[in-house]
């Protein structure tokens, strides 16, 4: 009897240092877990701050492409002058569509809205890429990291492929519990739909600052011209730099000049923006690249925090 009560001591003993064992070394084990995501978070920081510098400087880059454009405009306002001082411009003063003469001329010596349409689009285009290619060797770095902890290995990170596909889905699971200032992911929305996106909103801003009537775009909600509304802005501004040209018949070809290159200047400091503003195009640029830093910053917290750990 007395053997049988030593043997059911021993046996409880047995079994209470298994289980507290168990829960010491699980228990080991999770605070090990927590340790390594800490420091898998501060590894990873490296990566994101160059990310986000690398973004800041692609979109002064791009700006700066469409600023020298601008100021290559200026260098051609010159032979529009002396176009407009010209016999046939005052022939046609007296004779014919004088604003239709010197529109033409405009378009043909200075710019057109199309052409600046065009310059838009492409600094829009180039830096959508640029954000995209510098967020895909992010996920890379990323990757690459998380694959080289020591005594932690993430489930979802086994190839390139899986790795990027759980953080678009963590992407995506961020822009819809939080609100951003422009609702786009630069890596997953294709570079055409983001840059009329952009367009739109740039051409009621350029609108307004210029003092124009949104009205001509749609009341302001651009509807079916968001591809055409900064044509159109940019139509209208030529357009009143003709009409006011044509009291100008007589003027020196530098006052002409002169008074076309400070309406270009303020047509490019309402596309581009200032930095002191950060209005413009700067400004719209700033504002996607700061929905998309929070919401990749956020997947990858999450991923780092939250996501299977092999065991």
């Amino acid at each position: 009897m007395k053997r049988n009560i030593i043997i059911i001591i021993g046996i409880t003993i047995g079994i209470l240092l298994s289980f507290g064992l168990r829960a010491y070394f699980h228990h080991r084990r999770e605070v090990q877990i927590e340790k390594g995501r800490q420091g898998a978070w501060e590894k990873v920081q490296p990566h994101l701050s160059k990310a986000d510098t690398e973004i800041a400087e692609a979109a002064e880059k791009n700006l700066g492409k469409l600023y020298s454009f601008f100021q290559l405009t200026k260098t051609k306002t010159p032979a529009f002058a002396e176009r407009c001082l010209s016999f046939k411009s005052k022939w046609v003063l007296l004779t014919g569509d004088h604003k239709a003469f010197l529109k033409e001329e405009f378009d043909n010596l200075v710019f057109s809205a199309t052409d600046l349409d065009t310059q838009i689009r492409q600094a829009i285009g180039d830096y959508i890429r640029d954000v995209q290619q510098i967020e895909g060797k992010l996920l890379v770095d990323v990757q690459t990291d998380m694959n080289d902890l020591p005594n932690l290995k993430y489930s979802d990170c086994s190839s390139k492929e899986a790795f990027t596909k759980r953080i678009n889905e963590l992407v995506a699971d961020s822009s819809q519990k939080t609100k951003v200032a422009v609702s786009l992911d630069v890596t997953q929305v294709a570079a055409s739909e983001i840059t009329a996106f952009i367009m739109a909103k740039l051409a009621v801003i350029v609108a307004e600052r210029l003092g124009l009537s949104t009205a001509i775009l749609g009341g302001g909600s651009l509807g079916a011209s968001e591809s055409f509304g900064l044509t159109i802005v940019a139509g209208i501004v030529i357009d009143q730099i003709v009409g006011c040209i044509i009291t100008w018949a007589y003027s020196p070809e530098q006052k002409i000049s002169d008074t076309i290159n400070y309406e270009i200047d303020m047509l490019c400091l309402s596309t581009i923006g200032s930095k002191q503003t950060n209005d413009g195009l700067r400004g719209l640029f700033s504002k996607i690249a700061a929905a998309q830093i929070h919401q990749r910053d956020e997947a990858i917290k999450t991923f780092v925090f939250e996501s299977e750990i092999q065991k």
